[in-house]
């Protein structure tokens, strides 16, 4: 009983916290919209792709063009209101709780990102309408998921300060990643100039590693930013695991021998079946020799000659196995 009395005591301490000019605004006045959108999430993950499987997916080509034109805008939005309304003192600010006008800018452009987080879920609800299970990853549930509770809790208690930084450019990247979808929905005719797939996890890598060093920047105690230990500690151990979570993703997708999202052989160039030379092998005579003594041990059968059509058959083959790991595997969303 004593220790359901702190906790109600420690909830309504925090609630008293709270930023008092977003107090009233969609999904901070209480915690049971975000909990109702998280615990839909989760049933989306865990019974979505069951639905699904005897099911049709709809036709989704035009919904998920006028989305990532949606995504777009929005990053490019929140980019720009992220760098006007950045304190004067860049680095190092702390949350100005007053009704300046720059202020309340920042502090809604930060409301507005937690907003986006939330959006992002339809990334999710798309991969499940498609039944492209196997982009539905602990990467991809772990990254939506945890962004949308992250930035709430920012939003609630720090929405301004030095929290611009991570709203910038986080923005920016979003807005190069659904960039790269949208010209990746074009169809074919566009996909063979999207070969930088790779450098968007490298971007994203970059961003984490700035973010949590300006993370413990601000903590250092010639700053004084007067900013909360716990948030920046927070973020900065999230964006650690994270960070760790990405370079796995990154390993596996272009290091080793699968070096492009996961295709099974390295690119060789290909050519048509007409302009294909038969192996030296199959055009030499064979040599007429006596044939060998029988040894006493039993020799492995010999692989037969192949044929000049069996080499075009091999190299058509090959050239449908590299257009499908390396045509068309690249354009794997995993953000």
């Amino acid at each position: 009983m004593h220790a359901m009395e702190s906790l109600m005591e420690i909830g309504r301490g925090l609630a008293n916290r709270r930023d008092p000019r977003l107090r009233d605004y969609i999904m901070q006045s209480s915690c049971v919209p975000l909990t109702a959108a998280m615990v839909a999430y989760l049933v989306l993950i865990s019974y979505g792709p069951l639905f699904m499987k005897n099911r049709r997916s709809p036709p989704l080509k035009r919904v998920m063009t006028l989305y990532n034109i949606g995504q777009v805008c929005l990053s490019f939005y929140m980019m720009m209101e992220f760098w006007l309304s950045r304190p004067s003192n860049k680095l190092c600010s702390p949350i100005e709780v007053s009704d300046d006008t720059k202020a309340i800018r920042l502090a809604n452009a930060c409301w507005v990102f937690h907003i986006s987080k939330l959006v992002d879920f339809l990334d999710t609800v798309f991969l499940v309408l498609k039944k492209d299970n196997k982009r539905l990853t602990y990467l991809h549930v772990y990254h939506h998921g945890s962004m949308a509770f992250g930035f709430w809790l920012c939003t609630l208690f720090v929405p301004g300060g030095s929290a611009w930084i991570a709203g910038v450019i986080n923005s920016f990247v979003h807005c190069v990643m659904y960039g790269y979808y949208l010209l990746a929905s074009l169809g074919p005719r566009v996909r063979p100039y999207l070969w930088w797939k790779r450098y968007l996890t490298q971007l994203q890598l970059a961003q984490f590693a700035f973010i949590v060093v300006a993370a413990w920047t601000v903590q250092m105690p010639s700053m004084r930013c007067g900013l909360p230990f716990w948030t920046c500690s927070m973020s900065a151990v999230y964006l650690v695991v994270l960070s760790a979570l990405f370079l796995n993703f990154y390993r596996q997708s272009y290091g080793g021998p699968a070096a492009a999202c996961g295709a099974i052989h390295p690119p060789q160039p290909v050519t048509t079946p007409t302009d294909v030379t038969p192996p030296a092998y199959v055009t030499e005579k064979p040599k007429t020799e006596p044939a060998p003594a029988p040894l006493p041990a039993p020799e492995l059968e010999k692989p037969a000659e192949k044929s000049l059509s069996d080499y075009r058959v091999g190299t058509l083959n090959h050239f449908v196995r590299a257009m499908m790991s390396h045509g068309f595997g690249c354009f794997i969303k995993e953000d």
